[in-house]
C-alpha cells in the first residue's frame, strides 16, 4: 500500500505521500512519526439518543432517539458493566437492538424507540448505549453510571418522593437552607432543624434516631456529661455510624471537637472489635461555610454541611446522584459537592 502511494504521489511530481498531503491539505506530517490529528472531516448525520428509562419492576430499559426520515436502518448497542469496573475489565454482557419502531415526528425529524430486557442486572450497574449505522459505525452514545439514575423517581428513592407529598420540595429547602424564615408551629427553631437534617439523612437511606432530651452521654458515677449529638444516623449494609451535630448559627470550635470526641467515644466503647465506621458530621443552616474542618492538616477533614450544601443535596437525590454526599463523607476536603448537570 505504502508503495503504491509512493508511485502516484512522484506521478504527480511529489517526493513522497507526506509531501502530497502537506501540501494539498495544509497540514504538516513527517514520516515515521505520530503528531496526532491534523486534519479533521466532519459532516452532520441527524441522529441522537434523546433518552433512556428503566423499570425495575417490568425489568425493562427503554431507548428513544431522534433520527432524520432517511436514516431508517438504525441500530443500538447497550453494554452493561458492574459498579467500580477497572479499566480494562470486560463489560458484563452486551445486548444488540437490532431495530427501532418508528414513532412518528415532522417532515424530517422522526422519533423511535427500542426495548431491552434487563436480566441479571442491578441498578448498581452502569450502562452504555450506542446508537450504530452499518455503513458509518457510531453516531452517538450516552453512558449511565448506574441503572438507578434511569427509574422513575417513585422507584428511585421511595422516601423522598413519600415525603414531598407531605411537605413540597420548594419548602423542604427553605426549612434546611433558612430555617430561621419558617417557623414551626410545635418545636423550638433548634428542634426543628435537627428534624429535617434527619429527613434529608434518611432520604439517602441512613436510618435515623433524633436524640432529643437524650443527646448527651453522662458519666454514671460522677454525672459528669462527656459530650453530645443530636443524630445518630446509621447504613447498616455500609457498617458505619454518622454522628451528626446541628447547629442553625455558625459552628464554633467547640462543635467541631466535641462531635470528633463522641467519635472516639463511640468507636472505643460501643463498636470496639468491629468493622463499623463511625464518623463526625456537622450541619449548620449558615451559607458559604467551609466545606470541612482539618483533622489531620491536608489528608483528612470533618465534613460539614452549609445551608447551601443542604439545599444541593436535596437536587442531588431528583438527580439520582446519592453517591456524591457519600463521596463528600468520605473525603470531603476532595470530594466536593456539585450540581447536577
Amino acid at each position: 500500500m505504502d508503495e503504491a502511494l509512493a508511485r502516484d504521489a512522484a506521478r504527480l511530481g511529489y517526493s513522497d505521500a507526506d509531501e502530497a498531503a502537506n501540501l494539498l491539505c495544509e497540514i504538516n506530517i513527517r514520516a515515521g512519526q505520530s503528531n496526532g490529528h491534523h486534519f479533521w472531516l466532519s459532516a452532520p448525520v441527524f441522529a441522537s439518543i434523546q433518552d433512556v428509562r428503566a423499570s425495575l419492576k417490568e425489568r425493562r430499559m427503554e431507548v428513544s432517539i431522534l433520527r432524520h426520515r432517511k436514516l431508517s436502518t438504525l441500530k443500538g448497542m447497550a453494554i452493561f458493566s458492574r459498579p467500580r469496573t477497572f479499566a480494562g475489565e470486560p463489560p458484563k454482557f452486551r445486548v444488540s437492538i437490532e431495530k427501532f419502531s418508528d414513532g412518528g415526528g415532522t417532515a424530517d425529524l422522526h422519533s423511535a424507540s427500542a426495548s431491552v430486557r434487563l436480566l441479571k442486572v442491578g441498578e448498581d450497574d452502569s450502562v452504555e448505549v450506542k446508537l450504530l449505522q452499518p455503513d458509518l459505525g457510531e453516531l452517538h452514545s450516552r453512558v449511565s453510571w448506574s441503572i438507578r439514575e434511569l427509574l422513575r423517581p417513585s422507584e428511585r428513592n421511595i422516601l423522598f418522593e413519600a415525603l414531598k407529598h407531605f411537605c413540597p420540595e420548594p419548602e423542604l429547602g427553605l426549612l434546611l437552607g433558612s430555617p430561621h424564615k419558617k417557623k414551626s408551629k410545635n418545636l423550638k427553631p433548634s428542634a426543628a432543624f435537627e428534624l429535617h437534617v434527619a429527613w434529608l439523612l434518611g432520604c439517602f437511606g441512613l436510618s435515623t434516631a433524633v436524640l432529643g432530651e437524650y443527646e448527651h452521654i453522662v458519666a454514671p458515677e460522677t454525672k459528669v456529661r462527656r459530650g453530645s449529638v443530636d443524630i445518630l444516623a446509621a447504613s447498616q449494609r455500609h457498617r458505619r455510624l454518622v454522628l451528626v451535630a446541628c447547629t442553625i448559627g455558625a459552628p464554633k470550635e467547640d462543635d467541631f471537637t466535641n462531635v470528633l470526641n463522641m467519635a472516639e467515644i463511640i468507636s472505643r466503647e460501643v463498636f470496639a472489635g468491629t468493622d463499623v465506621r463511625v464518623q463526625g458530621l456537622v450541619c449548620t443552616s449558615v451559607r458559604r461555610f467551609p466545606a470541612s474542618k482539618d483533622i489531620v492538616e491536608g489528608l483528612m477533614g470533618l465534613p460539614i454541611l452549609d445551608g447551601d450544601r443542604l439545599e444541593l443535596l436535596l437536587r442531588l437525590i431528583g438527580a439520582a446522584r446519592e453517591r456524591d454526599f457519600f463521596s463528600f463523607l468520605n473525603n470531603p476536603m476532595h470530594s466536593e459537592l456539585r450540581e447536577p448537570e
